[in-house]
C-alpha cells in the first residue's frame, strides 16, 4: 500500500478549488464594477449639474471663422477685436488681469507673442470695458 504518506481526499480537493474559483470570481466582478466606474468617470468629467467644464480642454482651438461667426450670432457689428480673436492672447490676459496692471500686461505680452498678435494698453482697455458693460465677469479662475 502506501509507506505512510496518507493521499488527499479528491472530495476535498475539488470542494477547496470551487471555493477558489468561488473567491476569484468574487474578485472579478469587484473589478470589473470598479472599471466599470472609472469609464463612467472618465467619459463625463464634468460634475453633476454642471453643463460644460469652466474651461474648455487646452487642444480645442477655436478657427477664426468660427470667433467671427460667433460674433455675428451675438449681434454685434464689425469684427471681432484682436483680443476676442485670438483665443491665446484672451487666455494669456485672463490669467493676468486680476493681479497685474494694464502696463505689466501688455509688458508680459510683448514677451511671448510675436508683433502680429500683440494687443495695445488701448485693445486691453476697451476690451476689459466691453467684458464689463455686456455683463461677463472674465476673471481669472483664483478670483472667482
Amino acid at each position: 500500500m502506501t509507506n505512510g504518506a496518507e493521499n488527499p481526499d479528491p472530495l476535498a480537493l475539488v470542494g477547496q478549488i470551487i471555493a477558489d474559483l468561488r473567491q476569484a470570481m468574487a474578485h472579478i466582478q469587484a473589478a470589473t464594477a470598479w472599471a466599470i466606474s472609472a469609464q463612467a468617470t472618465i467619459s463625463n468629467p464634468v460634475e453633476p449639474g454642471v453643463e460644460h467644464p469652466v474651461q474648455p480642454p487646452l487642444n480645442t482651438r477655436q478657427t477664426r471663422e468660427a470667433l467671427q461667426a460667433e460674433h455675428r450670432r451675438a449681434h454685434r457689428s464689425g469684427r471681432p477685436g484682436k483680443i476676442e480673436g485670438d483665443p491665446d492672447l484672451e487666455a494669456f490676459i485672463l490669467a493676468r488681469i486680476a493681479t497685474l496692471t494694464f502696463d505689466q500686461i501688455i509688458a508680459a505680452i510683448q514677451e511671448h507673442f510675436p508683433s502680429d498678435r500683440q494687443a495695445r494698453r488701448s485693445a486691453l482697455h476697451r476690451w476689459r470695458r466691453q467684458c464689463e458693460t455686456r455683463g461677463l465677469q472674465r476673471q481669472s479662475p483664483e478670483t472667482t
